[in-house]
């Protein structure tokens, strides 16, 4: 009786190992940098309730994003940053120089952005 007990125990020990195992993570999960290249438009919407339309062409090399922002208020102003697994830290270097932290699940970004002008907002872009 005790052997059969033993048996059983190791079984569901072995067992739940391999679950383990398998449950490994492969790199593919949130912890690798997302892709970020392309083109992303949508609507900026400031804490006034003021809205615009905004447009990012943004290149990625590993980790680091380059690129352009045109939107309502900004013409061609540069774009560097950074991606770490889902997430996206970007700098648009207008006049008052403002930042962006982003979220990124498939082809939308969902975002915050604060300006050096005290001006703030959120928003969501979508990848064309």
């Amino acid at each position: 009786m005790r052997n059969k007990i033993l048996a059983m125990l190791m079984s569901l020990w072995m067992g739940a190992g391999l679950v383990l195992v398998g449950c490994e993570d492969d790199g593919g999960g949130d912890d690798s940098p997302v892709d970020v290249t392309g083109t992303w438009t949508g609507e900026i919407v400031k804490e006034s309730g003021e809205t615009g339309t905004g447009t990012l062409i943004l290149v990625q090399n590993g980790t680091n994003v380059t690129g352009t922002d045109h939107d309502t208020w900004t013409a061609n102003a540069a774009v560097q940053g950074s991606v770490d697994g889902r997430n996206v830290e970007l700098t648009i270097m207008d006049d008052v120089g403002t930042h962006l932290s982003g979220h990124v699940s498939g082809d939308r970004m969902d975002y915050t952005w604060t300006s050096g002008d005290g001006t703030s907002g959120s928003g969501t872009l979508t990848r064309q």
